[in-house]
């Protein structure tokens, strides 16, 4: 049983590092990200600045604190994993919204200009769940030593990585024709209706 905890301590650990990155890279191109914000139609015009110049600054301290607290005392942790585990929630119900209101928009996601997949979604939903899953073991589980804390931040860092390093624009569940870079033209601005198929 303390295995099963640990593995789904590690994994939590390793969205709430995955959403720290994510963070980053919002919060360098926040003038590139509230461009996809236009393109992905559901943040209004006026928002969309004040969005994604906080959404980076907001990841990056929900989860590290997620981190910072797991460190430091792990039983008080419970609640910032919970938040975390809330955040790709909602990240999975907008990435989800986005794909159906607008499939040729960018994700936006670490800065990158991949489109919305099937797998997009689902890797928001799948680290929702495991960062719940971590709050849940974090809350119940037993006092983890500090030796056996910095170990599970390895795995951690590993579950991070393939978070972010696995290609989710493959052709399963990518729609045909996607624009994958993050640049906007003016001639495609966000809120002009289309007028190609």
């Amino acid at each position: 049983m303390q295995t099963l905890a640990q593995v789904a301590t590690a994994s939590g650990l390793g969205a709430a590092l995955l959403l720290v990155a994510g963070g980053l890279g919002h919060a360098r191109g926040a003038r590139a990200f509230a461009e996809v914000l236009g393109r992905q139609q559901l943040v209004p015009p006026s928002l969309r600045r004040a969005v994604a110049v906080t959404i980076g600054p907001a990841e990056i301290v929900l989860g590290g604190t997620a981190v910072v607290t797991w460190s430091a005392a792990p039983q008080r942790a419970a609640a910032a994993l919970a938040v975390v585990a809330g955040c790709y929630a909602v990240f999975g119900c907008y990435t989800a919204a986005v794909k159906v209101r607008a499939p040729s928009a960018p994700c936006g996601c670490f800065g990158d200009g991949g489109p919305v997949t099937t797998l997009v979604v689902a890797r928001a939903w799948v680290l929702a769940v495991a960062t719940g899953v971590a709050a849940i073991a974090v809350a119940i589980g037993a006092p983890t030593p500090l030796s056996a804390r910095l170990w599970l931040l390895a795995p951690a860092v590993l579950v991070a990585s393939a978070g972010r390093l696995v290609p989710l624009d493959s052709t399963f569940g990518r729609p045909t024709g996607v624009v994958t870079d993050m640049s906007v033209s003016r001639e495609s601005e966000p809120d002009a209706p289309s007028t190609s198929v």
